[in-house]
């Protein structure tokens, strides 16, 4: 039951979401009586597992409170549903659609329901709701950048953010880098280094010929038209050196970039005395290296 109401909710379409808004919240009495019968069912689960030939009264007893805890848990689930809802739609960055917080905010409440520990005293929904904001904190950070960074990276860049926007209002301009450091105590270099790893990839739809050619055709096409594209030799050299020796020597080889007739893996395999699947696992670290930022820093450069 619960886990379709979780799905249902997931979709965050109006109906389900005005059917939360008709739940009222639980009291503390409530979430503390709620906790508890998910103590005594967890507890029931560990003496049922280490006791199966246990058999009569004293085994329909344990099932019963394991079956209070489920049915506790689930409800303890549900009744903070709407807490998921409300945190999701007042989150300040909004990387990931509606539907997508709210479903990451109900794993969040899930591990929330399985870690809390009354004897502490506090609020359910106040520790909930640090685990629901958490969850979707860490969801957009994943999904807004191609390579997953630490948190404790996205906490250190946020900051230095915050200290620039800051700055740029005291000084009626952009900051500089230098400027930034020094008012977050943040290293220039470390600085440097972590707002490049931070950089969007670049789109592989983004334009990079006057004919409408895309990036992708340029780097995936079987024979591409390497002296009619924008990008010209020079660029696709400039390209390559940000690869290994071999990484660039088997682009060069697989599309044709220095003589104009692409190779196939086996034939790139035969010539470099290689295996064809070490073939292909270089020419995929290669064409994602030159999917990252700092492809998208160069052609930026030349726009």
């Amino acid at each position: 039951m619960i886990s379709a109401t979780i799905n249902e909710t997931s979709g965050a379409s109006r109906p389900h979401l005005h059917a939360l808004e008709l739940l009222p919240p639980l009291t503390a009495a409530e979430e503390t009586e709620y906790a508890k019968r998910i103590e005594a069912g967890l507890y029931a689960g560990e003496l049922l597992s280490a006791s199966p030939d246990l058999e009569g009264s004293a085994r329909t007893e344990l099932e019963t409170l394991r079956a209070q805890g489920e049915d506790a848990k689930q409800q303890l689930i549900l009744r903070n549903l709407r807490l998921v809802v409300d945190i999701a739609k007042t989150t300040r960055r909004k990387i990931l659609p509606l539907e997508d917080r709210i479903a990451e905010g109900i794993l969040g409440l899930i591990h929330a329901v399985e870690k809390f520990d009354h004897a502490q005293g506090n609020r359910f929904s106040t520790y909930a709701a640090w685990w629901i904001r958490q969850r979707i904190h860490r969801s957009q950070n994943i999904t807004g950048h191609m390579i997953r960074l630490p948190d404790h990276v996205h906490d250190v860049l946020n900051s230095a953010d915050a200290a620039a926007r800051e700055l740029a209002a005291d000084l009626g301009r952009e900051p500089t880098l230098a400027e930034v450091a020094t008012e977050t105590g943040i290293a220039e270099q470390e600085l440097a280094g972590l707002r490049q790893v931070r950089r969007r990839p670049l789109s592989l739809n983004k334009r990079v010929a006057e004919d409408g050619s895309e990036l992708h055709e340029v780097l995936a096409s079987p024979a591409p038209d390497v002296e009619g594209a924008v990008v010209g030799r020079d660029l696709i050299r400039e390209l390559l050196t940000a690869l290994e020796p071999i990484q660039a020597q088997i682009l060069a080889l697989r599309y044709g970039l220095a003589d104009g007739h692409p190779c196939s893996p086996a034939q790139v395999a035969h010539h470099l005395q290689l295996s064809r699947r070490r073939v292909r696992q270089l020419e995929d670290q290669a064409l994602k290296i030159l999917r990252g930022h700092d492809l998208a820093a160069l052609l930026a450069d030349r726009d």
